[in-house]
């Protein structure tokens, strides 16, 4: 029995001695390993336990800090994987035309019918042949000659010439006429240099098309007298070009700085439809976005497919500047999922991202 006994207890004389030395040997390495960690010596035994200490306060200066630096690094990220992945960015690019007939296909129907009409083959032929009838008959006989077209001919004719060659300084200020209220405007992704009426869109183009302050040839003498009264009731306009713009849409532009924007903007505070794809860069656009409102308070669509520099703050920064129910934000291929589904969650139908 004695043996069985002194078997069982591991080499001791009694279980209790073998439980006692286990415990001792437990709390010996316990206590130097904690020691070892804060970079003291061993403690005694009759040291007495103090109070723990209150947890350390952060500042709110350093919290901000790590947050933009959390954010800089996401955005970097975002930007090397757009720059990857370009293709993908120029599958989900609203094409030219889903914002001027957005919600609304009564728009237009003489030039856009189910089956091709011969206005519409005419208008598209057109389009393309534009820069030669330019340099054959001059910008102020076409401009004169396209006057005559209809609103939504007009409207159609920007929307052809954005899908084929695009718009430049030369072509752009044909459509300056006064009674256009929808365009679309896309710049041309590849310049032909060889071709000596093309040229690429720059802020001077684009400004073309903002209103100016004149008189028609047949009222050079004609002075009202108050300038506020509506002159065109008696056939006369003092305003001319594009002021009755309602719906605009912008695209393939990612060199022009946010002035161009700010002083386009500034003359069509009446637009309710904006579309920009492929518009501004990582510094312009979140410049653009914050001003917005300032320049166009009566936004109820706002279309941003296709931009990298897209952020979730920036979605919610516009939703808290437009506080009516009515005002849509399109951001396809924008975000990570993540936080399209989180925006989704917020604000429901209101943020249409797939």
């Amino acid at each position: 029995m004695g043996k069985g006994k002194g078997h069982q207890s591991g080499g001791y004389g009694r279980k209790s001695l073998r439980f006692q030395h286990q415990r001792e040997w437990q709390e010996l390495v316990f206590e130097d390993e904690s020691n070892r960690r804060r970079g003291r010596g061993p403690r005694k035994k009759t040291e007495i336990e103090s109070a723990p200490k209150e947890r350390p306060k952060l500042r709110l200066a350093s919290l901000l800090h790590m947050l933009q630096e959390r954010q800089y690094y996401d955005q970097a990220e975002e930007r090397q994987f757009r720059q990857k992945n370009s293709v993908r960015e120029k599958s989900f690019s609203s094409p030219p035309g889903s914002l001027v007939y957005h919600h609304d296909d009564h728009y237009g129907n003489d030039v856009r019918l189910g089956a091709k009409s011969l206005q519409e083959l005419c208008l598209r032929t057109l389009a393309t042949s534009l820069p030669i009838y330019l340099a054959e008959l001059g910008e102020d006989a076409l401009c004169h000659y396209l006057s005559l077209l209809t609103g939504p001919a007009l409207t159609a004719l920007s929307v052809y010439l954005s899908e084929s060659i695009g718009m430049n300084d030369s072509l752009i200020p044909l459509f300056n006429q006064s009674h256009v209220t929808r365009l679309s405007i896309y710049a041309p992704k590849n310049d032909d240099e060889t071709d000596s009426h093309w040229k690429a869109l720059t802020m001077d183009g684009l400004m073309s098309l903002a209103p100016t302050w004149g008189q028609n040839s047949s009222s050079d003498h004609f002075v009202p007298d108050c300038w506020e009264e509506n002159s065109e009731d008696n056939g006369v306009s003092f305003w001319q070009g594009c002021r009755k713009l309602e719906r605009l849409e912008l695209g393939n532009m990612t060199y022009l700085p946010c002035e161009a924007f700010e002083k386009l903007f500034s003359y069509s505070s009446q637009t309710t439809h904006l579309s920009l794809t492929h518009c501004c860069t990582f510094e312009s656009g979140p410049e653009v976005l914050w001003r917005l409102h300032e320049w166009l308070p009566q936004l109820v669509f706002l279309d941003l497919s296709g931009n990298g520099w897209v952020t979730e703050e920036l979605i919610r920064a516009l939703f808290r500047e437009y506080k009516q129910r009515s005002f849509q934000i399109k951001a396809i291929g924008c975000l990570p999922q993540t936080n399209e589904v989180s925006l989704e969650l917020d604000f429901g139908a209101r943020f249409l991202w797939k």
